[in-house]
């Protein structure tokens, strides 16, 4: 859900020390508004209904109205062949005023418009329209020094920028795309300072956050603690639940979500997936009517094999095995045109974890009830749980991190070491994220070496699910020995 988080930042920050009322007046603001708690046909109204016209600025709430729905999966994929955001910066382009938000316009559509050329995988296009945001973004700073919503934007992109991959910066640098996170962070909390009240202040604080946590990769970090209003919107709501969820507060992120759920059901579709994962969870039944409003109400394939392995296993776990099997041939059967990671890592494990014990370890140890997944494990002989080379794989590796988690380190590494011993097997992640863990387990004892040599083991491994993240943490521990 990568896209799905930068997607909650780019509408943003707008300032209300208006360069010009004309561009940008209450009507559009309350317009605005609206699209932000996903009221899109109000926010329409609103427009249609505007007696003061500025086409600028309509073309640009109009474009954030249609970003939004493409990242919450709102519309069907032919539908994002129609660049509807390029038609929309042709009129902010056109316009002959002279004006930071006209500038200001421009570099968010541009960063729309990457994101969803990102989801179409045109990589040329999407980092050609980084180049033009940054360029247009330096020269409206220099123009109009005093103008907050920009120098937001720009602290912004000092963030993204610092996150790019080590073999990219030479090119980055040529294209004067140069990223400093702490740079970046100390420039959006400047303008904030610069900003007025209500919510054009509040979506400058929530970027703060979201940078912090996503460039900083500062935990324990939350909007509630910084924005009382965050309830209204939805996908403020969305992504401080993840912050919980990533904190491994469960309970918390379920109760926030049920509070909630009048705000964001019907609105944020994806939220009855993520209601539906925290549920599954502890081992919840009914997590299953939010599985059905998710499958019910998507309009892409995004998600769908996770959802369809989540209500196999609850099938499973209460011996519905005719339901079970369903499910397991829906996910094998059907052409899913757009796969996230969770769905590729779905196809593979639906296939291979079949015991109902190793099903639901994993959802407990996902859910942080770890001492509850090791009881589950150690309840019955091993030789009744693995009847496979993969069930080894995944019994050694699921007991290897719980024991992590619960600061059983001669344990986590003897099971870890037990999962790597078997031939490697590209469809699950475990193996590699074994070796990572190994790295990580032996820096604490203090072996530098065989951290490193885990480490590279791990690097070695290719072609498995989420093999980007893993190789990314792999590194980033390389970094810090060395």
């Amino acid at each position: 859900m990568k896209y799905l988080k930068l997607a909650t930042l780019l509408v943003l920050t707008l300032n209300t020390n208006l360069y010009s009322q004309e561009i940008w007046n209450s009507k559009y603001e309350q317009a605005y508004e609206e699209v932000l708690k996903l009221n899109f046909s109000t926010s329409n109204s609103i427009l249609s209904n505007s007696t003061e016209k500025f086409e600028a600025t309509e073309a640009y709430i109009k474009s954030s109205n249609y970003f939004i729905n493409v990242m919450l999966n709102n519309y069907n994929d032919d539908v994002l062949e129609n660049d509807s955001i390029s038609y929309y910066l042709d009129i902010v382009n056109s316009s002959d005023i002279d004006s930071p938000w006209i500038n200001y316009f421009q570099v968010e559509m541009l960063t729309m418009s990457s994101l969803i050329n990102v989801r179409l995988d045109n990589k040329m296009a999407s980092a050609y329209n980084i180049y033009k945001a940054s360029k247009i973004t330096k020269s409206t700073i220099k123009k109009y020094s005093g103008f907050a919503p920009m120098k937001t934007l720009h602290g912004f992109q000092l963030c993204t920028f610092s996150q790019i991959p080590d073999n990219y910066k030479s090119i980055a640098s040529l294209f004067g795309i140069e990223g400093n996170y702490q740079q970046g962070i100390t420039e959006i909390e400047n303008s904030i300072e610069n900003i007025g009240v209500g919510i054009i202040k509040d979506k400058s604080k929530f970027i703060s956050v979201f940078s912090k946590k996503e460039f900083g990769k500062i935990d324990s970090i939350r909007i509630s603690s910084s924005i009382n209003s965050y309830k209204l919107y939805p996908v403020m709501i969305y992504y401080e639940a993840y912050l919980l969820y990533k904190d491994a507060k469960i309970s918390e992120t379920k109760n926030l979500l049920a509070d909630t759920e009048n705000t964001w059901q019907n609105k944020f579709n994806y939220l009855n997936y993520f209601a539906g994962k925290m549920l599954i969870f502890s081992i919840d039944y009914s997590a299953k009517k939010y599985f059905y409003k998710f499958l019910e109400n998507t309009k892409t394939d995004n998600f769908k094999q996770s959802t369809y392995r989540y209500l196999a296993y609850l099938e499973l776990l209460e011996s519905n095995t005719e339901k079970y099997n369903k499910f397991v041939e829906t996910i094998k059967s059907n052409d899913f045109t757009f796969q996230s990671e969770s769905d590729k890592s779905a196809i593979n494990e639906v296939s291979s974890i079949t015991n109902p014990k190793l099903i639901k370890s994993q959802l407990l140890f996902d859910g942080g009830y770890y001492s509850i997944a090791r009881e589950e494990l150690l309840s019955s002989p091993k030789t009744e749980i693995c009847h496979s080379e993969s069930d080894f794989i995944i019994y050694y590796y699921r007991l290897g991190s719980i024991r992590y988690k619960l600061n059983e380190t001669d344990l986590a590494i003897d099971n870890f070491e037990k999962c790597t011993k078997f031939n490697f097997n590209n469809k699950f992640h475990y193996q590699a994220n074994a070796y990572l863990h190994l790295g990580e387990l032996y820096l604490t004892l203090g072996d530098k070496e065989k951290s490193k040599q885990n480490l590279y083991k791990c690097l070695e491994l290719n072609g498995f699910p989420y093999s980007y993240g893993i190789h990314g943490k792999a590194k980033k521990v390389l970094e810090n020995i060395n």
